[in-house]
């Protein structure tokens, strides 16, 4: 159990790394889940326990607020080009 906790914390280091704020607490949040079921169903040692769900706890709070990235600013080479801007035709009425 140990080791799927470890390679599920790393995974969740991994998706930070890349940004992914909100895949990375989508995570933190299920490893949180799982360390409190594994505690309720007394699986993990009584002198890890604490320990454990404090650092889940930690992990948790540290990655924040999900914020998906601003789809408004996608960069150079998005929207209109200059020059190409929507124009209103005159009309003679």
């Amino acid at each position: 159990m140990a080791q799927e906790f470890a390679t599920r914390a790393d995974r969740i280091a991994d998706m930070l790394a890349a940004n992914d704020t909100c895949g990375a607490m989508r995570g933190a949040s299920a490893l949180r889940d799982d360390v409190i079921a594994a505690i309720n169903a007394h699986q993990i040692p009584r002198a890890l326990q604490e320990p454990l769900l404090s650092s889940s706890n930690s992990l948790v709070a540290r990655i924040g607020v999900c914020s998906p990235p601003d789809r408004r600013d996608k960069g150079p080479g998005h929207g209109r080009k200059r020059g190409h801007e929507k124009h209103k035709h005159d009309r003679d009425d």
